[in-house]
């Protein structure tokens, strides 16, 4: 093992359990389909102390393929994300029909071991897009730029409007179902089936990181008396006023430059690219919700007394062990718990820890990075001066004060309640159709993403201005 001569792509680090990482690694490395020619493979991908990180060479030969085949047709990438979404369709009527499966106690170890590769193939298909977004954000940036200079208009204005996703996410659909709830429940109306509708759809938000941790019955019904004692019609209002907003700028963007096919094609493929970023994962993290059953009966019979300790298997392992009627070994589970690691080509998916992980540890190197300047990608412009509030665990959002300066790694759905305090968002990940950059437009909040430093260069009271003109932020005492 050699792997000191590579140069790494870190994209971001999240505390997934390997059942999570195993999956989309090895799609990528053993790619299921070739969606519409595009090979997706990558040679070295992992997974390590958390961070998901991939060779330069491989990332940049991906985007390089992507590029040429976009090159070639103008609307690849979109009819790429559209087979992307057909393929994500057959794997939710598959959960769906496992969610409705009574009585999986009664099914053979052979059974439960069929069901669940079934799962792994269907999600392996999947994985081959799930890098997609990623490797092309930035080029599909620039050509919008360039292309809204070559019309001499006000390029931030118009590129705002079109980087601002119209199409609803699962943040913009759960905010709409929980208000209408609440107004039904304010008004003295029976809310029990659209409580459980709501449950199923949008109850699996905190499982972002695959470790079986959903909002309850008990959350929702908390959060809807508080909010049935504001003012629910307006906040409705409110909200429709400002999607509709949205969607008639975004309709007044397409109509003015709707002589220009390339950029219309390019404006089309940014809004698809911006919401199946996020979508892609989101997806994902919803699917355990409906293979709970499962996931608890399969613990069961490898003698696991906590079910969630089947997530530090691997998927190889658990239809191995449910096949031969053998016990997992916990000893290796809660050595996997301390540390884990996979590398494609190098671990040949298994999941390296202990004594292998600390070998790994000393391959893999990372670009140093500065701990004083704190540069990185503005996403919704402004000049703002605040106090750091340094989150790192959603436990510190508790800390954040109005007019804070949030710095964070990065944000997902779970900071959103939080964000109304902020004058500003510092990430150290993201590019520019990320969680924070997408929300950070949707709320005008001044952003910069991408600094790879802020929450090491930055602690908590630091006094800074954020200067999301020019992607910088400054220390000022």
């Amino acid at each position: 093992m050699n792997l000191k001569h590579l140069r790494w792509q870190n994209f971001h680090t999240r505390k997934r359990r390997p059942i999570y990482i195993h999956l989309i690694l090895e799609s990528m490395h053993n790619p299921r389909i070739k969606p519409l020619g595009y090979d997706p493979y990558v040679k070295y991908f992992g997974h390590i102390d958390y961070k998901v990180i991939m060779s330069k060479h491989d990332y940049e030969a991906n985007r390089e393929r992507l590029l040429k085949l976009m090159n070639e047709n103008d609307e690849f990438l979109l009819k790429l994300i559209e087979k992307s979404f057909e393929c994500f369709d057959r794997n939710t009527k598959f959960w769906k029909k496992v969610y409705n499966i009574k009585n999986l106690n009664k099914l053979s170890n052979d059974e439960l071991a069929d069901i669940f590769h079934e799962y792994i193939e269907l999600i392996s298909e999947y994985g081959a897009y799930i890098m997609v977004p990623l490797y092309i954000e930035f080029d599909l940036s620039d050509f919008i730029r360039k292309k809204l200079e070559e019309h001499k208009v006000d390029v931030d204005k118009y590129y705002t409007i079109i980087m601002n996703p119209v199409k609803e996410g699962q943040i913009l659909r759960e905010k709409e179902s929980f208000l209408k709830m609440a107004l039904k429940f304010k008004n003295g109306k029976d809310i029990e089936e659209d409580l459980k509708k709501h449950i199923e759809e949008f109850s699996w938000m905190p499982n972002s990181c695959y470790t079986e941790t959903y909002h309850t019955r008990d959350y929702y019904i908390n959060r809807i008396k508080e909010t049935s004692k504001k003012d629910v019609k307006e906040l409705i209002y409110a909200f429709e006023e400002e999607q509709a907003e949205k969607k008639k700028k975004y309709q007044e963007v397409l109509e003015k430059f709707q002589d220009d096919k390339k950029l219309i094609t390019l404006i089309k493929t940014a809004q698809e690219n911006i919401f199946y970023r996020s979508f892609r994962s989101e997806r994902l993290y919803q699917s355990p919700l409906y293979l709970g059953n499962l996931f608890r009966e399969m613990a069961k019979r490898l003698g696991l007394e906590d079910y969630r300790d089947i997530l530090w298997l691997i998927s190889p392992e658990i239809i191995k062990l449910l096949r031969n009627n053998e016990k997992a070994d916990k000893k290796m589970i809660d050595e996997r718990k301390t540390g884990f690691a996979f590398i494609t080509s190098v671990t040949d998916g298994r999941c390296a820890s202990g004594k292998e992980l600390v070998e790994l540890r000393k391959e893999v190197i990372f670009d140093e990075v500065s701990k004083e300047e704190v540069k990185g990608n503005p996403t919704y412009k402004g000049k703002v001066k605040g106090r750091v509030c340094l989150v790192l665990s959603m436990e510190d959002l508790k800390k954040l004060k109005k007019g804070d300066v949030l710095v964070t790694d990065t944000t997902t759905p779970n900071y959103v309640p939080f964000l109304h305090k902020v004058s500003a968002i510092v990430t150290d990940e993201g590019g520019i159709t990320c969680h924070a950059a997408v929300i950070s437009r949707e709320m005008k909040i001044p952003c910069i993403i991408g600094t790879h430093n802020a929450s090491k260069a930055l602690k908590d009271g630091d006094m800074v201005e954020v200067d999301a003109d020019n992607g910088v932020v400054r220390k000022l005492s």
